[in-house]
């Protein structure tokens, strides 16, 4: 600027004192030749400098302006990076280095092809070409940094225009890596199970929804595992977590080209892009047999089998609620054959739900209709004929079909839960007639009743006895409970609900002895009164059995403990019994099981 200055000053004071002497000379043409020539240069000079004043107030505006704005590019957290329009970096910001993880001279110069990889190129090209267009745009991609490792990032590309025309291109990069991982693990959430990582009913439901609109053939395969409550209940839940996570591991290694899914609990499901009967039996079975494999946790070695429904599109189902529904029907008629066995989805099978719907229905309201009904089998000292007393039966007396028996209907009261409702009233009833018998002055010993294990489990038990009662002792000592071995998986917890009985004076039955692999340690832990040899023993009366009995009756013998023995049917068996010192036994032998009316008049009236 002071060059200008001096320029102007030089000539108002240098030129125009020459002018002067120039004219002095009176030489005109000369004269007039310099003097124009001297005014246009001092105009085009006062232009100039002018001009340069007005061009440095701008660039003294902009480098303001700049100083203003330059720490919101340096310092912004954001990366930024300028490519020329060929995609060289020309320049960036401090957050770029650390993005990249690389120096600011080690970018510059470098085109961003180098941190893309070679899947991102094309379609980057496509929006950088788009972005030269005069577009501003933003996508996703993946990046390399120096370390070679991939970053999800969030690019906005903006052009740079001066006077209408693309100089280069602005990059604004959000690293997005980490949201990108935590959306991962809540979708992988949403979508599996978490004890197994297997995938889970949810998307069960959107894979064979997709399969069923492509209309591509496949099988559903259903999974319970057999007894897996008392597993839980016995070693743990710990050990229940170890058996669904090995299952989840032997499935995932033997779906053969499936998909294996954790429903929920202890069900799983496979589907296979098979619907042939041949090929799907192999496959479901090695499935099965794998699954069989013992299992050991810490010092047990647990034992698990599953029951197996299989149901096929198109053939089975043409919906999803469908498939799944007649697979999952499938899967419950293998549990109620013992789960030994594969099914595949028939018709019949839905006239079997029908009617165990029925079923369910009217036991419901069996007990407020007062269907069900008490029978009584006689228990006799077998060595003297003497009456023992009775064990208290139930039965159904259904309006339409008669007399039932709790064969048909005893599995259904377990798994719908009524079992205790149904147990709870059994009690009730037999408390009532010990108490009505005993004011009759009846000599009759004692009444047993059945407990189911889940009746048992219910820490209510010693105080709904207690209220039912009412205070009465004398009835409470003839009553007489019957548990099985299934209600003592947590033998600690037994242990306490069997002496809180004892306390009241009730007696304690271990039913269906020997039928268990835990027996002796139950019959040496427990304070039982009685044990019932199982029936089985009795009807297959070969030498095996003989064997058994033999050792029970001494072993119970030894320990002060009485036996009782079921299924008597024949003057042979009780014969036997009665010289390996059995002490109490019942059967057709001596009765069937009667009536209360008919019970009181053949046994206790006499």
């Amino acid at each position: 600027m002071d060059f200008f200055i001096m320029t102007e000053t030089f000539f108002l004071t240098v030129l125009q004192p020459i002018l002067s002497e120039v004219t002095l000379y009176n030489d005109r043409l000369f004269t007039s030749g310099f003097i124009f020539q001297c005014l246009l240069l001092l105009v085009i000079v006062l232009l100039v400098n002018r001009y340069n004043r007005k061009l440095l107030t701008e660039q003294r505006k902009f480098n303001k302006q700049e100083r203003y704005f330059r720490p919101l590019y340096e310092l912004n957290t954001v990366a930024i990076i300028m490519t020329d329009p060929t995609g060289v970096i020309i320049d960036l910001n401090r957050a770029s280095e650390k993005l990249a993880e690389m120096n600011r001279n080690e970018i510059l110069g470098l085109h961003f092809n180098h941190f893309l990889p070679e899947h991102e190129q094309e379609a980057t090209k496509q929006r950088f070409e788009r972005v030269l267009a005069g577009e501003v745009v933003e996508y996703e991609v993946q990046i390399y940094n120096s370390a070679g490792e991939m970053i999800d990032v969030f690019i906005r590309n903006i052009p740079i225009t001066v006077e209408d025309k693309i100089h280069g291109i602005y990059g604004m990069i959000n690293d997005i890596t980490e949201q990108k991982r935590n959306l991962e693990k809540i979708q992988f959430m949403a979508y599996h199970a978490p004890i197994t990582n297997l995938p889970n009913k949810r998307k069960l439901s959107e894979d064979v929804a997709e399969m069923l609109a492509k209309r591509i053939p496949f099988s559903l395969i259903y999974l319970d595992l057999n007894e897996f409550k008392k597993t839980n209940d016995r070693y743990g839940h710990l050990a229940g977590d170890f058996v669904l996570t090995t299952v989840a591991n032997r499935l995932r290694e033997k779906d053969d080209q499936g998909v294996a899914y954790h429903i929920g609990g202890d069900e799983f499901a496979i589907t296979l892009p098979e619907v042939q009967f041949e090929a799907i039996e192999k496959i479901a079975t090695a499935i099965a047999d794998e699954i069989r494999l013992p299992i050991t946790y810490q010092e047990f070695v647990l034992e698990v089998f599953a029951s197996i429904g299989i149901a096929r599109f198109p053939f089975d189902a043409e919906s999803i609620e469908e498939l799944l529904r007649k697979a999952d029907l499938a899967m419950y008629a293998s549990k109620e054959h013992g789960g030994s066995e594969l099914v595949f989805y028939h018709e019949t099978l839905l006239q079997k739900v029908e009617e165990r719907f029925k079923l369910e229905q009217d036991l419901k309201e069996a007990l407020e209709k007062h269907e069900f009904e008490m029978y009584f089998q006689p228990q006799f000292e077998i060595q003297t004929g003497r009456l023992r007393g009775a064990e208290a039966l139930l039965r159904w007396n259904h309006p339409e079909k008669g007399i039932l028996s709790p064969d048909v209907f005893i599995h259904v009261l377990e798994e719908t839960g009524l079992i205790v409702d149904v147990g709870e009233w059994v009690i009730t009833e037999a408390l009532g007639l010990i108490c009505s018998w005993t004011e009759a002055g009846y000599d009759f010993g004692k009444i047993s009743v059945n407990i189911s294990a889940k009746h048992f489990e219910k820490q209510s038990l010693y105080h709904f006895i207690q209220e039912v009662n009412e205070g009465d002792a004398a009835c409470l000592e003839r009553l007489d409970i019957e548990i099985t071995e299934s209600a003592l998986f947590n033998m600690e917890k037994s242990i306490d609900s069997v002496y809180q009985l004892k306390k009241l004076g009730i007696s304690i039955s271990l039913d269906d002895f020997g039928t268990g692999y835990s027996s002796l340690s139950v019959l040496h832990q427990l304070p039982i009164d009685y044990l019932k040899i199982d029936r089985s023993f009795i009807q297959n009366f070969n030498t095996d059995s003989k064997i058994l009995i033999q050792m029970i009756i001494q072993m119970s013998n030894n320990l002060n403990v009485k036996v009782v023995a079921e299924g008597i049917e024949t003057n042979e068996q009780l014969t036997f019994l009665i010289n390996e010192g059995c002490t109490y036994g019942q059967g057709y032998y001596f009765s069937t099981p009667l009536p209360k009316a008919e019970f009181e008049e053949k046994w206790l009236k006499k």
